[in-house]
């Protein structure tokens, strides 16, 4: 069996890089705008992945200091990784959401998914721009 995402999927996810950035902990890496500039080509080459045989890069590794002056492990994907992965997040969001406990119950400490056009992935509060939990 192959599995493959979807071309609309790989414009989204380039969107949500362009708007977004590739992470909310290190800067959006310099190699994007490289695959802007190669898109057509790039986003032919992902939609030929077969995701059952796929396996991802290595990735940036890096500890990064808490408040309280603890550490914590902070990984940045590939940037053809991170495109790959945003592709599949398009595809499946509403599948998840779907069977995630109510946000009115307030027992998920998690954003919620609420994917728009534009590239935003998770829903913000009506007030500020944090995300709901």
């Amino acid at each position: 069996m192959c599995d493959y995402v979807q071309i609309p999927s790989l414009d989204w996810s380039i969107k949500s890089i362009d708007h977004y950035g590739d992470t909310d902990i290190f800067p959006t890496p310099f190699e994007y705008d490289a695959v802007k500039g190669y898109w057509p080509e790039i986003r032919a080459h992902l939609s030929k992945q077969d995701l059952s045989k796929f396996s991802p890069s290595a990735t940036l590794m890096t500890l990064m200091p808490k408040p309280d002056g603890t550490f914590r492990v902070a990984k940045q994907l590939n940037p053809l990784d991170s495109l790959l992965y945003l592709a599949i997040l398009y595809e499946i969001a509403p599948n998840v959401e779907v069977y995630r406990v109510s946000k009115d119950s307030k027992v998920a400490c998690s954003y919620r998914i609420d994917i728009q056009p534009e590239g935003r992935i998770f829903q913000e509060e009506k007030l500020g721009t944090h995300p709901i939990l």
